[in-house]
């Protein structure tokens, strides 16, 4: 895959890349729609811009990854580390992080809405601005969280634990 990736391709829609491991690798605007990557670990690997809608990620490693921009949608990543990553302004629409480790990953703007979060560690993420409207964060941790700005109209926060997090001009409506 670096190979081909360094010829220029960067189109690897539907590819099953399970369990490889990459650190600090540069696939930035890579397509990965629909890939296999369970399991995979990309610690620290620049996939920004990246296209990964409706990839599996599945207890992937991603802690310290820079996937700034990136499409998201309708992955899956339950289970999976993002503990220090950057996902901001990234496109996590309707993705599975049940389980998933996001402590201290930015999330600043990142559209999260309708995504689901159940028992996800977020303490001290960076939420700031981001679009959680109807976001399932039933058990979720948040302490120390910085949710200011963030929408939250019509989320689940039954049982999350929001102890220190800062809720100021978050929108809260119905949740």
């Amino acid at each position: 895959m670096l190979r081909r990736y360094a010829a220029g391709e960067r189109d690897f829609t539907g590819a099953t890349l399970e369990r490889i491991r990459l650190k600090d690798e540069n696939l930035r605007e890579s397509i990965l729609t629909r890939a296999n990557l369970y399991g995979v670990r990309l610690n620290g690997v620049n996939l920004r811009d990246a296209r990964l809608d409706g990839a599996n990620l599945g207890r992937a490693q991603l802690e310290g990854a820079d996937l700034r921009n990136a499409n998201l949608a309708g992955a899956c990543l339950n289970e999976a580390n993002l503990i220090g990553a950057d996902l901001k302004a990234a496109n996590l629409r309707g993705a599975d992080l049940r389980e998933a480790s996001l402590n201290n990953t930015d999330l600043r703007n990142a559209d999260l809405s309708h995504a689901l979060l159940g028992q996800a560690g977020l303490d001290s993420a960076d939420l700031r601005n981001a679009d959680l409207i109807e976001a399932q964060l039933y058990d979720a941790t948040l302490n120390n969280a910085d949710l200011r700005g963030a929408d939250l109209t019509g989320a689940n926060l039954t049982g999350a634990n929001l102890t220190n997090a800062n809720l100021e001009d978050a929108i809260l409506d119905g949740c």
